[in-house]
């Protein structure tokens, strides 16, 4: 419900902001990267933006942002942040029957599994990225430099309704061996389901060795196959809103009438102004964006 109502409230801004003929109209598109490690040890990625800026002097400007940023996320722990109850409750207990909350978190941290025997191995790959709708509000400056260059800045503030999300990509491998006493190949005494598989295999190996692999040094004749499976799993979305300061840098070159390209950096710093599951679910503290766009002037 409280999603709806801020998306409710983002078409009434758009609205009345479209309802007054916009001075300046800026189209850009940027690249993302996290500045520090925090939760996680990278983040990388794109984002588009819209701004409309009215003139409250020559050369300065309000201005209204809506920005969509995609962020991937590098994270080896992600799985034991998430705090993901199948995973943890069903998931790695099934697998380990039984497991010790020790025992699951060691499964989450190293990301593989061995079963004793060696006849399954689990290699789990977690894949985090991260979606932010940004709204912001920002006070604009111009500082002209000649007739085609300037320079521009601005500060704002806003806030990101953003989605988390996670995935897990499993590699398994399981081995099959199949065994027969080498003197009964020799002798023929292979009978019934012993012959069939035995028929089968061989037949299989000639094929393709390399897969189907042949072991006959010993008295016993081994058959070993590897079954490979990749599993998907998506854990549940972690969604909020989260507040920020952002100040942008530019450079402005005039390119023809009443169009500009726009070159810009700009450096986001979230705020720890909400406690709870928004302070804890959100994985970056401060990140950088680098801008490209035109801006249409009206």
């Amino acid at each position: 419900m409280k999603y709806l109502k801020m998306t409710c409230l983002v078409l009434l801004s758009v609205t009345i902001a479209l309802a007054v003929p916009p001075v300046k109209l800026s189209l850009s598109l940027g690249a993302q990267a996290q500045n520090a490690p925090y939760r996680a040890a990278e983040g990388r990625g794109g984002a588009v933006e819209g701004k409309l800026a009215y003139p409250l002097t020559d050369k300065t400007n309000i201005a209204f942002h809506v920005s969509f940023d995609h962020m991937v996320l590098q994270e080896d722990t992600v799985i034991l942040e998430w705090d993901w109850p199948y995973w943890d409750e069903r998931y790695i207990d099934w697998l380990l029957t039984g497991a010790s909350a020790q025992e699951v978190d060691s499964i989450s941290r190293v990301l593989e599994y061995w079963r004793p025997d060696s006849s399954y191995h689990g290699v789990f790959k977690p894949r985090q990225w991260m979606n932010e709708l940004r709204l912001t509000l920002s006070a604009d400056i111009k500082f002209p430099i000649n007739g085609s260059w300037s320079i521009f800045g601005n500060i704002g503030g806003g806030v990101s309704i953003y989605q988390r999300r996670l995935k897990v990509v499993e590699d398994w491998t399981k081995v099959f061996t199949w065994e027969w006493d080498s003197g009964d190949v020799a002798g023929d005494l292979l009978t019934g389901d012993d012959l069939e598989n035995y028929l089968i295999m061989m037949d299989l190996h000639d094929s393709d060795p390399l897969t189907y692999r042949l072991d006959t040094l010993s008295s016993v004749y081994r058959l070993t196959y590897d079954y490979h499976a990749t599993i998907t799993h998506f854990a549940p979305d972690k969604n909020g809103l989260k507040f920020y300061l952002t100040p942008t840098l530019g450079f402005r070159y005039a390119i023809g009438n009443g169009i500009d390209l726009d070159l810009a950096y700009q450096g986001l710093f979230y705020l720890n102004i909400a406690g709870g599951s928004v302070r804890e679910t959100f994985p970056v503290r401060t990140k950088s964006l680098v801008w490209l766009g035109l801006t249409f002037n009206y």
